[in-house]
């Protein structure tokens, strides 16, 4: 429990200084999305609850307006894990996400291990997006190969927070 409550600070910590990549705070516009390393967590239900950790290298639009341009785009590295410390489940997974209001898209590649076993699986999502700074999506991991994994369901709900102060400053 301490290594989570570790890397949940961690998480916390490096978040909440996230900014662009060049550490320039110019305004985005139509024509030039930010480039920029978005931190991100959440809460995923598959059969049990999974603590959701990742990085988003992409870019991101806070442009208000008749019609808004408020998300997020790139490519994702991160880490899923079960809160079943008996029979621990551990993911690391890489994926592509698009989250604009008010839609999110979302497919990745998750590698679910536990003990000695290990499955992989692809997982697109579709969901809500409240301009890319919270998502709400519903996913099915097919499984391409592996065993089977204990308490590990295809279905799956998951609620991630992308940590971008501009999202977050436009949307809320």
């Amino acid at each position: 429990m301490k290594t989570y409550l570790i890397l949940l600070s961690l998480l916390v910590g490096l978040c909440s200084t996230a900014q662009n990549i060049s550490g320039e705070e110019p305004e985005p516009t139509v024509e030039n999305k930010i480039n920029a390393i978005v931190f991100s967590g959440g809460i995923i239900f598959q059969h049990q609850f999974f603590l959701d950790a990742n990085v988003l290298i992409g870019q991101y639009s806070a442009l208000e307006g008749k019609i808004p341009l408020i998300g997020i785009l790139g490519w994702r590295a991160g880490l899923e894990s079960s809160f079943d410390f008996d029979r621990q489940i551990i993911g690391p997974k890489i994926g592509y996400e698009i989250s604009y209001f008010p839609f999110s898209i979302r497919a990745s590649v998750v590698n679910y291990f536990q003990d000695d076993k290990s499955q992989l699986r692809v997982v697109p999502e579709l969901g809500i997006s409240i301009g890319g700074a919270v998502n709400l999506s519903y996913g099915y991991g097919q499984k391409i190969i592996g065993d089977k994994i204990y308490k590990l369901s295809y279905h799956r709900v998951s609620l991630t927070v992308n940590l971008q102060k501009d999202l977050w400053k436009t949307v809320f």
